[in-house]
């Protein structure tokens, strides 16, 4: 991945903003709109929660491994 990515997850006491994105089964589409966030979202200031929607494509492993770096927020329905 490329671009921005917090270097340690934010207290909620921190953040301005929350970008809330609903996903399922897109995992290229995902990976391609994270990358864009991190690298056109300047600051820290921000969380990003992805909301899976019972993706069986590998989207959910792939946002839990995200989670586990502290670079999202995921949901997993």
């Amino acid at each position: 991945m490329t671009g921005h990515k917090p270097t340690e997850p934010r207290k909620r006491y921190d953040l301005n903003v929350s970008i809330i994105i609903p996903v399922f089964d897109k995992l290229e589409l995902t990976r391609q709109c994270l990358a864009a966030l991190w690298k056109h979202t300047p600051g820290d200031r921000y969380e990003i929660i992805v909301v899976d929607n019972g993706s069986t494509d590998g989207t959910a492993e792939y946002l839990r491994e995200l989670e586990t770096e502290g670079l999202v927020r995921a949901l997993i329905q």
